[in-house]
């Protein structure tokens, strides 16, 4: 705290300035022990002396002597009862730990200059402080509120002095029967409602929606928790409590079930969002939007064969929605890519990579990733083919590369080179078949790749 000794010249009444000029001396060495005999003697020969008492506190206090230093500050308000005398004083009980005794002194130096902030913002601390180490029983609920609505009252931004008054009242509606703690729940919304209004980020909306519950306004619980996320973007964590018990409470309400899933999902506990999609889905198993969140959920996890099972759901439900079916094509993408990146390539796996790749692009026929892989897929089986020196299935497939790189060209006008590299090389391979069979479907290939690359392979 601020207590110091003042400078020299400020009061040497009742005593030698040589006197008073070996005090401070002393205080500002460090010797407080020296410095108080001094100042004690100037006291003596001059007790209403307001300078000495200042500097004798401040030497006990930084010598660590706090209850002769609050014993001189009491002798010294007596003489002079000037509010930041009892301020100063309140501060020192304070610290001791003092509370009672520093709660008269702030009152003492309100009343004294009703107008000082600092004065009244400290008395509004000081009750909330006392207030919250009483014990929250029968006994003490009305002395407790008295305080807290005092706290309020000489600082109504004291926000913990609202949330602890709104406690107390939910205290009491605890303790009463029936409709008889209604009012006492009324009470505590009502100062959540002026917490809120002096600080909508704070949990003020949480507490709300919680004492929304216990008045069963459902509706309005979800509102304030939305309010609350809306002023807390990373609150999720808060919300989790409430929200639990809200489902709890309305366990068929599947508002409450998806924003408690959208509070596990965002504090990273997916496995617990994926089971309230679950009880989600049985609330409403015709809403595709719920079999595509929760697909997306076991995707998050790794858990492509669960994802796809209900985004297929999801799709069977609303075909048209281009959402579900890019978000699914991309799972079959991403399942296929793996396939094909790994050491165990055989004919099993080619098949299934193949599935997943064609499935992708029926969902997303703009799939570009998806036809690219499928042409690299189906350019080593050609290959393959092509060694073996049969024809017929060679030519399939290197038709069938054409066809995918083409369709590259056509949802990307311009790609990289190396997609116009390939469709070159593709193109050599088909013109050397055309040159054996004349097949007039390859010339027609032909056709379309020179038109697609021409100008194109030195850029």
């Amino acid at each position: 705290m601020d207590l110091v000794c003042p400078a020299i010249g400020n009061s040497t009444k009742g005593a030698s300035a040589g006197e008073w000029q070996k005090a401070v001396g002393l205080y500002n060495k460090d010797d407080y022990d020296a410095a108080a005999v001094v100042l004690e003697r100037i006291i003596v020969k001059n007790p209403k002396n307001i300078a000495a008492y200042q500097c004798l506190a401040a030497s006990y206090y930084q010598g660590g002597r706090k209850k002769p230093a609050i014993q001189t500050l009491q002798r010294m308000v007596s003489i002079a009862p000037e509010p930041e005398n009892y301020f100063k004083l309140g501060l020192l009980h304070f610290e001791n730990k003092e509370n009672d005794q520093a709660l008269k002194s702030f009152e003492q130096s309100v009343r004294l200059d009703p107008a000082n902030l600092k004065y009244k913002r400290q008395l509004s601390y000081i009750l909330w402080v006392v207030a919250t180490s009483l014990e929250s029983n029968q006994k003490n609920q009305l002395r407790i509120i008295d305080m807290l609505e005092r706290a309020i009252r000489y600082d109504p931004a004291n926000e913990e002095a609202y949330e602890k008054l709104a406690e107390t009242y939910e205290k009491i509606a605890e303790q009463k029967v029936g409709k008889e703690g209604k009012p006492y729940l009324e009470k505590a919304e009502r100062v959540y409602l002026e917490a809120l209004k002096i600080n909508p980020k704070s949990k003020a909306a949480l507490n709300l929606a919680n004492l929304s519950l216990s008045l069963d306004r459902i509706g309005i619980a979800k509102q304030y928790l939305k309010k609350y996320l809306d002023n807390n973007p990373g609150g999720f964590a808060q919300t989790v409590e409430v929200l639990k018990r809200l489902v709890a409470k309305y366990p068929k309400d599947v508002e409450g079930h998806k924003l408690l899933a959208a509070s596990y999902q965002n504090t990273g506990r997916t496995h617990l969002a994926i089971e309230e999609y679950k009880q989600i889905i049985t609330l409403e198993p015709k809403s595709a939007d719920n079999y595509y969140l929760l697909g997306i959920l076991f995707a998050s996890k790794g858990m492509d064969q669960e994802a796809i099972g209900h985004l297929e759901q999801a799709v069977r439900l609303e075909p048209s929605n281009v959402k579900y079916k890019n978000f699914l094509s991309g799972i079959y993408f991403a399942r296929a890519f793996i396939l094909f990146s790994s050491l165990n390539i055989n004919k099993k796996n080619w098949e299934k990579t193949i599935d997943d790749l064609e499935r992708a692009i029926n969902l997303n026929p703009k799939n570009v990733e998806a036809r690219w892989l499928l042409g690299q897929v189906f350019e080593e089986i050609a290959t393959v083919w092509e060694n073996r020196k049969v024809d017929i299935h060679a030519i399939f497939y290197y038709k069938a590369i054409a066809e995918q790189y083409l369709a590259i060209l056509e949802f990307n006008p311009k790609p990289g080179l190396e997609v116009i590299s390939k469709l070159v090389k593709v193109g050599g391979k088909l013109k050397q078949y055309y040159d054996k069979n004349r097949d007039p479907s390859i010339a027609e290939l032909l056709n379309k790749i020179e038109i697609k690359t021409k100008g194109r392979t030195d850029k």
